[in-house]
């Protein structure tokens, strides 16, 4: 007898008795340390009784640190010159508890103090410049919090004199008249990049 792909996931499903599944969860958890709704999601995948993985999930609670886990998780993240949102996105997505997300960055988050250091807030800006971002456009991506407000301006000031805005600008122009574009429609992306008017006017003109 053949069976199909969805046959053997049923099958596969059906197999896990409550021991086999509680090893696995064991197993799952302390390789991967997910949070705990991401546990019982693994676990549901693997048993399709939802009486055998609700007991399974309560004979090893006392196990789960979650808050533990969400703080390693957002140092790491810091560590990487990760900011709130990116360090949010991922969380979410990994199905930590908002309200804990919340609660534990805010530990963090120090009154006039950025969570993201000028060394990281260098790099990044040096790799927007690379890729030909408006003054706008990093700011609007770099600054979650007035704390980094100061230094993103400050760096500013040193990587990205106003002469280089006008090169990108230039550069783009150059790039859309090869590529016969309209005036107009020109105009209208690099306002969707960031730039200002009046410096397209300057170098379009």
């Amino acid at each position: 007898m053949r069976y199909s792909r969805e046959n053997i996931f049923y099958l596969g499903r059906m197999s896990y008795t409550k021991e086999r599944l509680r090893d696995y969860a064991l197993w799952y958890y302390f390789r991967y340390f997910p949070s705990n709704a991401k546990l019982k999601q693994q676990l549901q995948k693997k048993s399709e009784d939802t009486e055998v993985v609700e007991d399974v999930f309560q004979e090893i609670e006392h196990l789960l640190q979650e808050e533990q886990v969400i703080d390693a998780v957002i140092r790491r993240y810091l560590e990487r010159g990760k900011n709130l949102y990116y360090i949010r996105t991922k969380l979410l997505q990994k199905l930590f508890p908002q309200v804990l997300i919340g609660v534990t960055l805010e530990k963090y988050m120090e009154e006039g103090k950025s969570i993201v250091s000028e060394h990281h807030f260098r790099k990044k800006i040096e790799s927007y410049l690379d890729r030909g971002k408006s003054r706008q456009y990093i700011l609007q991506k770099l600054i979650e919090r007035r704390e980094d407000r100061a230094i993103v301006e400050e760096l500013l000031l040193e990587l990205y004199p106003r002469d280089m805005e006008d090169e990108i600008i230039t550069s783009y122009i150059e790039g859309y008249t090869t590529d016969r574009l309209p005036r107009e429609k020109m105009i209208q992306k690099l306002l969707q990049k960031g730039f200002y008017y009046e410096d397209i006017k300057r170098n379009l003109w």
